[in-house]
């Protein structure tokens, strides 16, 4: 074959080259919007439920005018897919009311170090002790007025 055999048509260079960044471009948009669903579920609530705050003890006072929840969920993103880190919330309410007039938020290294609290009413507080494995917290939440 000659040289003459092989001219190349005018233009195909920069043909080539725009084919080629828009292929690029389009392929990095769609690890992009891959990479974005679990975030965009999450932020939207369709997500996984793990996501979310979960009821993981509740106490009633001895005289049953407050009562103490702890919720539960893990942090996201989750790096740790076997035991994620999590956050703990804390609060004190009325008893039967909707809204905590006192709440405690916390991180746990992993969300399943949470144990059962010891909880120790007296008239204007309520302390909570050993709540996780590897950290000794001990938090106080005071009644309304106090």
């Amino acid at each position: 074959m000659s040289d003459e055999a092989v001219k190349q048509v005018p233009g195909s260079n920069r043909f080539l080259r725009r084919v080629v960044l828009i292929g690029i471009v389009v392929v990095a948009t769609c690890l992009l919007i891959l990479v974005m669903i679990p975030t965009l579920l999450v932020a939207t609530g369709l997500g996984p439920s793990i996501f979310l705050n979960h009821e993981r003890y509740r106490s009633i006072s001895p005289d049953g005018q407050y009562e103490v929840k702890i919720y539960r969920r893990a942090d996201f993103p989750a790096f740790d897919i076997l035991d994620p880190s999590g956050t703990i919330t804390i609060d004190i309410r009325k008893t039967g009311a909707l809204g905590a007039f006192n709440a405690i938020e916390f991180q746990l290294h992993e969300m399943d170090e949470l144990l059962e609290p010891e909880l120790e009413w007296t008239s204007t507080e309520v302390t909570i002790d050993e709540i996780d494995f590897h950290n000794e917290y001990r938090f106080v939440l005071r009644f309304p007025g106090q």
